[in-house]
């Protein structure tokens, strides 16, 4: 899936006719998000085994830490985000991923804040989410 060997994608790329590495590098984006998943296993050892409570959570921290992983590589969630967005999502992931309560709590916080002004922003220009670059 990862572009230099990236096999499934030539050989995708031969069945539909497209440019190999073109369809390498967008295997490699849509698969982003599958990479932070062994971190995540790593410091949250119950995940999917464990008490409900505890699984539940982890499922949503870990769901979040996704999300927001995702957006801060893409520089996209909503709409286009700026360096600072950007910035703060990954640290939002990072405070998700780490197994300390306070640091998921703040973590939380700062998604559902970024959830707010993507949203206010989105309402402000709603034509600007087209220009993005590919």
């Amino acid at each position: 899936m990862t572009p230099p060997v990236a096999l499934e994608s030539f050989a995708a790329s031969g069945i539909a006719g497209s440019s190999p590495m073109k369809t390498a590098f967008t295997s490699w984006k849509l698969a982003k998000g599958l990479y932070i998943l062994p971190i995540i296993m790593a410091y949250h050892p119950l995940l999917l085994n464990g008490p409900t409570g505890a699984v539940v959570l982890t499922v949503i921290l870990s769901t979040l830490a996704i999300i927001s992983f995702v957006a801060c590589m893409e520089r996209y969630f909503l709409t286009n985000m700026s360096w600072p967005e950007t910035i703060l999502h990954g640290a939002t992931a990072v405070m998700l991923i780490w197994n300390i309560r306070l640091l998921n709590i703040f973590g939380i916080i700062l998604f559902v804040l970024l959830v707010i002004f993507q949203i206010l922003k989105r309402r402000r220009n709603p034509g600007r989410e087209i220009s993005r670059r590919v």
